[in-house]
Protein backbone atom coordinates (compact mmCIF):
# COMPACT_ATOMS: atom_id res chain seq x y z
CA UNK A 1 0.00 0.00 0.00
CA UNK A 2 2.53 2.43 0.36
CA UNK A 3 4.55 1.77 -2.80
CA UNK A 4 1.19 2.41 -4.49
CA UNK A 5 0.58 5.52 -1.70
CA UNK A 6 4.29 6.82 -2.90
CA UNK A 7 3.74 6.35 -6.71
CA UNK A 8 0.38 7.96 -6.77
CA UNK A 9 1.71 10.67 -5.01
CA UNK A 10 4.41 11.67 -6.49
CA UNK A 11 2.37 11.82 -9.93
CA UNK A 12 -0.78 13.82 -8.17
CA UNK A 13 1.56 15.55 -6.41
CA UNK A 14 3.22 16.38 -10.12
CA UNK A 15 0.18 16.80 -11.75
CA UNK A 16 -1.41 19.66 -9.18
CA UNK A 17 1.50 21.24 -9.49
CA UNK A 18 2.09 21.63 -12.70
CA UNK A 19 -1.56 22.38 -13.44
CA UNK A 20 -1.69 25.03 -11.00
CA UNK A 21 1.50 27.18 -12.16
CA UNK A 22 0.21 26.91 -15.64
CA UNK A 23 -3.19 28.15 -14.72
CA UNK A 24 -1.03 31.20 -13.05
CA UNK A 25 0.75 31.47 -16.18
CA UNK A 26 -2.23 31.87 -18.17
CA UNK A 27 -4.05 34.17 -15.60
CA UNK A 28 -0.93 36.61 -15.86
CA UNK A 29 -0.51 36.69 -19.53
CA UNK A 30 -4.17 37.25 -20.06
CA UNK A 31 -4.62 39.59 -17.26
CA UNK A 32 -5.15 42.45 -19.73
CA UNK A 33 -8.29 40.47 -21.79
CA UNK A 34 -9.98 39.56 -18.26
CA UNK A 35 -10.02 43.32 -17.32
CA UNK A 36 -11.22 44.53 -20.21
CA UNK A 37 -13.79 41.62 -20.69
CA UNK A 38 -15.14 42.61 -17.24
CA UNK A 39 -15.15 46.21 -17.62
CA UNK A 40 -17.02 45.84 -21.68
CA UNK A 41 -19.66 43.13 -19.95
CA UNK A 42 -21.21 44.38 -17.09
CA UNK A 43 -23.97 42.50 -15.89
CA UNK A 44 -24.52 39.79 -13.83
CA UNK A 45 -23.28 37.16 -16.44
CA UNK A 46 -19.91 39.16 -16.77
CA UNK A 47 -19.62 39.49 -13.35
CA UNK A 48 -20.30 35.63 -12.70
CA UNK A 49 -17.67 34.90 -15.21
CA UNK A 50 -14.78 37.03 -13.58
CA UNK A 51 -15.80 35.35 -10.15
CA UNK A 52 -15.50 32.04 -11.62
CA UNK A 53 -11.83 33.35 -13.11
CA UNK A 54 -10.65 34.62 -9.72
CA UNK A 55 -11.64 31.78 -8.27
CA UNK A 56 -9.84 29.47 -10.07
CA UNK A 57 -6.27 31.64 -9.80
CA UNK A 58 -7.23 31.09 -6.19
CA UNK A 59 -7.18 27.55 -6.67
CA UNK A 60 -4.03 27.59 -8.62
CA UNK A 61 -1.93 29.48 -5.70
CA UNK A 62 -3.49 26.61 -3.45
CA UNK A 63 -2.66 23.84 -6.13
CA UNK A 64 0.90 25.11 -6.24
CA UNK A 65 1.65 25.51 -2.86
CA UNK A 66 -0.23 22.36 -2.00
CA UNK A 67 1.36 19.67 -4.53
CA UNK A 68 5.16 21.03 -3.81
CA UNK A 69 3.38 19.94 0.16
CA UNK A 70 2.49 16.61 -1.48
CA UNK A 71 5.64 16.01 -2.69
CA UNK A 72 7.13 16.73 0.16
CA UNK A 73 4.37 13.60 1.99
CA UNK A 74 4.66 11.07 -0.56
CA UNK A 75 8.54 11.01 -0.33
CA UNK A 76 7.64 10.44 3.72
CA UNK A 77 4.93 8.10 3.02
CA UNK A 78 7.62 4.93 4.78
CA UNK A 79 8.56 6.96 7.93
CA UNK A 80 4.73 8.74 8.03
CA UNK A 81 2.16 7.13 6.68
CA UNK A 82 -0.55 8.78 8.29
CA UNK A 83 0.57 12.47 8.32
CA UNK A 84 1.48 12.18 4.72
CA UNK A 85 -1.72 11.04 3.76
CA UNK A 86 -3.31 13.89 5.45
CA UNK A 87 -1.66 16.06 3.51
CA UNK A 88 -2.08 14.69 0.09
CA UNK A 89 -6.12 14.04 0.64
CA UNK A 90 -5.33 18.17 1.80
CA UNK A 91 -3.76 19.08 -1.53
CA UNK A 92 -6.41 17.23 -3.25
CA UNK A 93 -9.47 19.07 -1.56
CA UNK A 94 -8.22 22.45 -1.10
CA UNK A 95 -7.87 23.74 -3.89
CA UNK A 96 -11.30 21.43 -5.30
CA UNK A 97 -13.39 23.85 -2.95
CA UNK A 98 -12.31 26.82 -5.31
CA UNK A 99 -12.75 25.31 -8.36
CA UNK A 100 -14.18 22.02 -8.71
CA UNK A 101 -12.76 21.23 -12.02
CA UNK A 102 -9.12 20.57 -10.16
CA UNK A 103 -10.83 17.17 -8.78
CA UNK A 104 -9.79 16.18 -12.41
CA UNK A 105 -6.17 16.35 -11.65
CA UNK A 106 -5.85 15.87 -7.98
CA UNK A 107 -7.54 12.16 -7.97
CA UNK A 108 -4.37 10.53 -7.58
CA UNK A 109 -3.89 12.35 -4.60
CA UNK A 110 -7.07 11.43 -3.07
CA UNK A 111 -6.29 7.90 -3.57
CA UNK A 112 -2.61 8.18 -2.37
CA UNK A 113 -4.08 9.91 0.56
CA UNK A 114 -6.48 6.84 0.87
CA UNK A 115 -3.75 4.46 0.50
CA UNK A 116 -1.28 5.71 2.61
CA UNK A 117 -3.90 6.27 6.01
CA UNK A 118 -5.10 2.52 5.66
CA UNK A 119 -1.64 1.24 5.41
CA UNK A 120 -0.28 -0.99 8.12
CA UNK A 121 2.56 0.24 10.30
CA UNK A 122 5.39 -1.88 10.75
CA UNK A 123 5.03 -2.92 14.45
CA UNK A 124 8.35 -2.41 16.44
CA UNK A 125 10.67 -5.18 17.17
CA UNK A 126 10.06 -6.73 20.23
CA UNK A 127 13.86 -6.53 21.66
CA UNK A 128 14.72 -10.25 23.30
CA UNK A 129 15.27 -10.13 27.17
CA UNK A 130 18.37 -11.54 27.67
CA UNK A 131 16.90 -14.26 29.90
CA UNK A 132 15.00 -16.22 27.67
CA UNK A 133 18.28 -15.95 25.36
CA UNK A 134 20.66 -17.63 27.72
CA UNK A 135 17.91 -20.28 28.44
CA UNK A 136 18.52 -23.85 26.58
CA UNK A 137 16.26 -25.14 24.30
CA UNK A 138 14.81 -28.72 24.87
CA UNK A 139 13.66 -30.27 21.58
Amino acid sequence: MKVAALILGLIGALLVTGLGSKWLVDYKQNRATIESLASAVGGSAGQEAIASIERTHRAAYAMVVLGIAALAASALVFKKSKAAGGVMIAAAIVPALFAPSTLVFSFLLLLAGIFALVAKQKPAAAPASPASASAPVTA
